[in-house]
């Protein structure tokens, strides 16, 4: 058995580590849900910083923690008009079957094509069900996609998961380029 040791720099270079860490830890805002379009923690809550654009679209994770929905949601449009993004608000589940189908299915390589220059964020309905009053959602059933406007409204009539029949790639991606290609 070899028993790795550690000199002073080794200490130092890892507390450093630790301290950036602990940071991007306690940043407050929105949570990207992926650092590469292959990557997605779920629903887990997440380290809160600028969302990244990755190759092609952007999705992000806030919570009803960080303040009342119209502001965020107007936040968030902000950012993606500033990365070229159009932006989208998807409710969604943890506990949702279809809704990590749909997660799931971002990172292939139709349904990447078809959310190119796309910024979506993502609400869990368990979090703000019960901040929706007033806000313009009628959220019925999950997941639901719908389309915002410049000040962060639902604008247009929401893309449901049940209009894409079963839950694969080849079925999503050509509903979801349809749906986001539509101009109002």
């Amino acid at each position: 058995m070899t028993i790795q040791t550690f000199h002073a720099g080794s200490w130092k270079h890892l507390a450093l580590v630790l301290l950036v860490l602990a940071l991007f830890a306690c940043t407050p805002g929105s949570t990207p849900l992926s650092e590469t379009p292959e990557g997605s923690t779920g629903n887990i809550p997440q380290a809160a910083s600028t969302p990244t654009r990755t190759p092609g679209h952007t999705i992000v994770q806030v919570y009803s923690e960080n303040g009342d929905l119209k502001t965020l949601l107007k936040e968030e449009a902000v950012k993606a008009q500033a990365l070229g993004q159009k932006p989208f608000a998807l409710f969604t589940a943890g506990w949702c079957a279809p809704c990590r189908k749909l997660e799931k299915s971002f990172s292939e390589a139709m349904v990447k094509e078809a959310i190119e220059g796309i910024y979506i964020i993502e609400l869990d309905i368990d979090d703000w069900d019960p901040h929706l009053g007033g806000a313009g959602f009628r959220v019925e059933g999950i997941p639901l996609i719908f389309r915002l406007d410049s000040e962060g409204r639902p604008s247009g009539k929401p893309l449901g998961g049940n209009e894409w029949g079963e839950d694969t790639p080849g079925n999503i991606a050509p509903v979801l380029k349809a749906f986001f290609d539509e101009e109002l």
